[in-house]
């Protein structure tokens, strides 16, 4: 199973350093890729990583990641940022807990115990049904709390028991007394994206919306539906569901 790490970032020199840090970690690397986001006025990170996506992340990070999930190639996705630190083995400790068909797996940050997926493990099949690793919509804050909601939904693979076990993921985040914070990780933190991203995480608990279609042999009437849905606004759905009758 190949595995994609997505890696947002305005920090080029930070995000050199935890690239190195999680490819020394990994037990082979021949099935690892790293897709690097950075935003269009951020020139240096452009230049530091020149395969890199470029996002309009000016509205916020979750774009910048959003936008490395759709070019990434892996049967696995990772996301990861500046300051999240893998386990030696990083790569087999995923494999061996998705290997039997899991879709999302949480692995812990050594200090959280309310099971908050900051940085979700998960499949391209759960990726391809949502459509998108944040929703759109969230900007930075509370992306992850609507992803948690959504995991639990669908169902997961909790690794660290309740936070009981911790499989030596570190995510060395300011709050926890690590480094000292930032004019990116200030404007992420804002007063006004808390009060955005609650409002938005706030829109979609009590408007949760799921498109279900049949599907029987009919795959060019199936298109013409869908392309008719395509054209209305469909920020508020929270999955597509294809009930397929066998044939």
């Amino acid at each position: 199973m190949k595995i994609s790490l997505l890696h947002a970032t305005r920090r080029n020199k930070a995000a050199k350093a935890c690239q190195k840090l999680w490819m020394d970690r990994c037990e082979n690397d021949s099935d690892v890729e790293i897709v690097t986001a950075v935003d269009y006025d951020d020139i240096e990170s452009q230049k530091a990583f020149p395969d890199a996506v470029i996002a309009y992340g000016q509205e916020g990070v979750c774009k910048a990641w959003n936008a490395a999930a759709e070019k990434a190639t892996g049967d696995i996705f990772v996301i990861i940022d500046d300051d999240f630190e893998p386990c030696f083995g990083w790569n087999e400790v995923i494999r061996s807990y998705m290997a039997n068909g899991a879709d999302i797996l949480h692995v812990g940050d050594k200090h959280r115990k309310d099971q908050l997926m900051c940085h979700p493990i998960f499949s391209r099949r759960y990726y391809e049904t949502i459509g998108y690793v944040w929703h759109p919509l969230f900007k930075s804050i509370c992306c992850d709390d609507w992803f948690t909601t959504m995991a639990r939904a669908w169902g997961y693979v909790d690794a660290s028991k309740g936070g009981t076990v911790d499989l030596g993921f570190l995510h060395a985040h300011v709050s926890q007394g690590y480094g000292h914070e930032d004019e990116v990780a200030r404007i992420s933190n804002s007063k006004e994206r808390y009060a955005h991203g609650a409002a938005v995480y706030e829109r979609l608990i009590s408007n949760q919306v799921v498109l279900a279609f049949t599907a029987y042999n009919r795959v060019d009437y199936l298109k013409q539906t869908l392309s008719s849905w395509l054209k209305t606004n469909l920020e508020l759905v929270t999955s597509c569901q294809f009930y397929i009758e066998p044939s």
